[in-house]
């Protein structure tokens, strides 16, 4: 009587458990990064009074856009901004997050999201002559009240001292 026994493969999860951690470790240092410029927002460290030259250089545009109907249950915004830094500017930043608000015709919140691209500690550097377009996707599931009239994009930019400031412009949303 003979027995064959086939191949034996090897179920170790040790490098599993290993990747697992290093993206843990990432994700907790990208989670405190964000706490921090959170933090730092709240306090107020946006916007000092007089802007430096690149902050009158930047030029934020957001465009119209028109929601799509995804089914009986929600509505989709698909949003969008683009960035410049002119050549005239002589400064490279850093944008470090795109943050964009829906609203109704009488100015109720529909919602809040971000550019994904931009989160968990992801940067963007935005040199001289160079320009960051991007989008954020919203949806709205309350289909019973009206499609959103406007949305606002506000852009977070940190220069190479560490000092912070935002941009913020807003565009229609098309019937």
């Amino acid at each position: 009587m003979s027995s064959r026994i086939g191949p034996v493969r090897s179920t170790s999860t040790v490098p599993a458990a290993l990747k697992r951690a290093r993206y843990n470790r990432r994700l907790m240092r990208a989670i405190a990064a964000l706490l921090i410029a959170s933090a730092a927002a709240a306090c107020g460290d946006l916007s000092p009074a007089t802007p430096s030259d690149i902050e009158r250089e930047l030029r934020l545009q957001a465009s119209p856009i028109r929601p799509n109907r995804t089914g009986p249950s929600s509505v989709l915004y698909i949003l969008t901004y683009s960035v410049l830094n002119p050549r005239v500017a002589i400064d490279s930043v850093i944008v470090t997050r795109v943050e964009f608000r829906i609203f109704g015709a009488d100015g109720t919140v529909y919602g809040d999201t971000a550019d994904q691209t931009l989160t968990l500690g992801r940067t963007a550097m935005l040199g001289p002559g160079q320009l960051l377009t991007g989008n954020g996707v919203a949806s709205d599931p309350n289909v019973s009240r009206p499609i959103a009239t406007k949305y606002t994009v506000r852009v977070l930019f940190t220069r190479a001292d560490g000092s912070t400031w935002a941009l913020e412009t807003e565009a229609a949303i098309l019937p």
